[in-house]
């Protein structure tokens, strides 16, 4: 019998080979493999890209839409806000003091101005009337003296009014009210009260 020599085989004839081709395959699903990985990742880096692109257009447009709106804001024109002050109108006033030195019948001129603010409230109820009352501390003076000293403060203040700030001398009635002892200290009572008579 003679041996049998094993057949040798040429790159060729590997591809039909049943080992052969297993090995091709093998190697072949290897790389189509790898380019599929590829091919994927690829797709999914297009696809982040392209969803990154979106979102920067949506913020484009968003900043547009931002920008066009500071544009119409500062074209527009400006409210002009203007303060009401209201004043309820009351003819009666607070008691208004104008304040002498002692024996003296002269208004100062700081009393002459405040005395022009209360004239100022005076015109604008010309139909109210007021009772301007004269005072002299009663620790200095006799009664008599004090009694006439408190006229004369009183008209100076009425005099002050009608002629200096053009208030009628009808709607200012004078009164005297003599030495006192009721506002506290004696150059507190060196005053003139004058106050609403309605």
């Amino acid at each position: 019998m003679a041996e049998e020599i094993p057949k040798q085989t040429t790159p060729e004839q590997e591809t039909t080979a049943p080992t052969g081709k297993k090995k091709k395959e093998k190697g072949k699903s290897f790389l189509e493999t790898m380019r599929e990985i590829d091919a994927k990742e690829q797709q999914q880096e297009e696809a982040r890209e392209a969803a990154m692109q979106a979102q920067l257009a949506e913020m484009g447009a968003a900043n547009q839409q931002l920008q066009n709106a500071l544009v119409a804001a500062q074209n527009q024109p400006v409210a002009e806000v203007t303060e009401t002050e209201v004043i309820v109108p009351d003819p009666d006033i607070a008691p208004r003091t104008v304040f002498f030195n002692i024996g003296s019948a002269e208004v100062s001129p700081r009393e002459a101005m405040n005395l022009s603010y209360l004239a100022d409230q005076m015109k604008q109820f010309p139909n109210a009337t007021y009772t301007v009352n004269g005072y002299a501390d009663s620790a200095t003076g006799t009664p008599a003296f004090n009694k006439e000293l408190s006229l004369k403060r009183a008209q100076a203040v009425v005099d002050v009014l009608v002629k200096q700030y053009g208030i009628p001398a009808d709607r200012l009635k004078v009164d005297a009210g003599g030495g006192v002892d009721k506002f506290g200290q004696p150059i507190l009572n060196r005053v003139v009260l004058v106050k609403s008579a309605n």
